[in-house]
């Protein structure tokens, strides 16, 4: 029996992990990427860690303000763990929150995108990360 042909592969969509406590932003942001990733959501940060750990993401999209744990808290603990620490963190912030994001930075954050995003500046981010990450 020869080997299976690669080209007939299924191919594996990068991950992308949400973690945003408002539905309707969660709802938006998989509608808008899951043409072409694979979209996981969290409704809070400690179901996001949860997820982070199970699904292996390829990019992580953490909002900042969440009930339970914060992004700040989830964004250290991603870092501190030897199996999510490598995933680009993506915080997405409102307008105004300048220290929160110098914060983020300096525990990691790859980059930040401002809620309300334009559509396409969220796909050249998720993009550039995931690009960024396979090279």
């Amino acid at each position: 029996m020869s080997p299976p042909d690669p080209s007939t592969a299924p191919v594996q969509r990068p991950k992308v992990l949400v973690i945003e406590d408002e539905d309707g932003i969660r709802k938006f942001v998989k509608r808008v990427l899951e043409a072409d990733y694979d979209v996981h959501l969290a409704a809070n940060g400690q179901e996001g860690l949860q997820r982070a750990q199970a699904i292996r993401p390829d990019i992580i999209l953490l909002d900042l303000r969440m009930p339970v744990l914060d992004g700040l808290s989830v964004l250290a603990q991603l870092k501190a763990n030897r199996q999510t620490s490598a995933v680009p963190v993506v915080i997405v912030s409102v307008q105004g929150e300048t220290d929160m994001l110098l914060e983020c930075q300096r525990s990691g954050a790859a980059d930040h995108v401002i809620k309300p995003f334009n559509v396409e500046d969220l796909r050249k981010v998720v993009q550039q990360q995931i690009s960024t990450r396979k090279e």
